[in-house]
């Protein structure tokens, strides 16, 4: 399933990537959600080519809307979901399907990410920040050690798996109201449903990500507005206490990370909002008198002056602890 949305410039590489796959028996299935670029074109010059891609178009609802719409469309025993300005190494599909078939225990098996910024052969980095080092916790199994491990981190992207039929079955399809974190949810529920995972570092079976000024990872209002509903839902899906206390803390993390970049970018009175609801709901944090007092002040001296002045006194030190993880 590859979802488009005006990326038809990053999309030739990512159907070349399924192209390339030593596995002949697929179908991608490219739903177009709304593009209003060339995309179809691009599709249509691959489907030309090679019967085995599909072009599927909707109006724009998302890219979780357009993976359920690929989900609803598929014939395949096997899933692998892959963003437009993405890649999977040739021999992913072999490889996965393969350990699946002789595993009928395992509901998904994934591979390492590497990511690149241009040429994909000449650059994988582990990480796109300092330092460039491993990250992923490589986790196996299912129930509490792979929730657990989800709780700490979205420890792969979405090109990293290939799912089983009946996984995708039980735990149903992508949230369409999350507009960011929508795998990281998904895998979470699969957890949650008893999925067992297997990482596997196989050669030539890796997910390649592109790093880029319009991907969607560096949108950071986006990302902690999504991640505060996806922590709200797993603290009421979970049953291990362990699990949901991780879950617990970053929801408070991201509360505070929503306040703090709400007053840094420009929108002091949702922030000072934010930031008094929290105060009242989480009583070891003192800031919703700082919060009255911004309102207060918010007509005489600005909203800048505002933000900069609780940005200054009261933040800095939340700012550091959710950064720094």
């Amino acid at each position: 399933m590859v979802p488009c949305f005006n990326y038809a410039h990053f999309l030739p590489e990512a159907l070349e990537s399924v192209l390339r796959q030593s596995h002949p028996s697929w179908e991608c299935i490219v739903v177009d959600d709304g593009s209003t670029d060339n995309t179809e074109a691009v599709v249509q010059s691959f489907v030309g080519r090679d019967r085995r891609y599909r072009y599927i178009y909707q109006r724009n609802h998302g890219l979780s809307a357009a993976r359920n719409r690929g989900i609803g469309e598929a014939h395949g025993e096997y899933f692998q979901f892959l963003d437009a300005d993405d890649l999977i190494e040739s021999r992913k599909l072999e490889r996965h399907a393969r350990y699946l078939d002789e595993h009928g225990e395992v509901g998904i098996v994934y591979a390492p990410v590497r990511y690149f910024t241009a040429e994909p052969g000449r650059e994988r980095r582990y990480s796109m920040r300092e330092p460039d080092e491993p990250w992923m916790p490589q986790t196996s199994g299912r129930g509490l050690p792979v929730i657990s491990a989800l709780a700490r981190t979205n420890f792969m992207a979405v090109n990293c798996p290939l799912v089983r039929r009946q996984v995708i079955a039980q735990a149903g399809r992508f949230d369409e109201t999350l507009h960011a974190l929508e795998d990281w949810d998904y895998w979470i529920r699969c957890a949650t449903q008893g999925a067992w995972f297997q990482y596997l570092d196989e050669p030539d079976t890796y997910a390649l990500v592109r790093h880029h000024a319009t991907s969607m990872s560096k949108d950071a209002m986006r990302i902690t507005r999504a991640l505060i509903p996806l922590c709200q839902r797993a603290l009421q899906s979970i049953p291990e206490a362990g699990a949901r206390d991780l879950f617990a803390g970053r929801l408070t993390s991201a509360r505070h990370a929503l306040h703090v970049l709400q007053l840094r970018q420009d929108m002091p009175l949702r922030g000072l909002l934010n930031g008094f609801v929290l105060g009242v709901s989480e009583k070891r944090y003192r800031i919703s008198l700082q919060c009255l007092l911004g309102l207060v002040l918010l007509p005489f001296i600005g909203k800048r002056r505002v933000a900069a002045l609780l940005l200054d006194v009261s933040w800095s030190r939340v700012i550091r602890s959710y950064f720094s993880g």
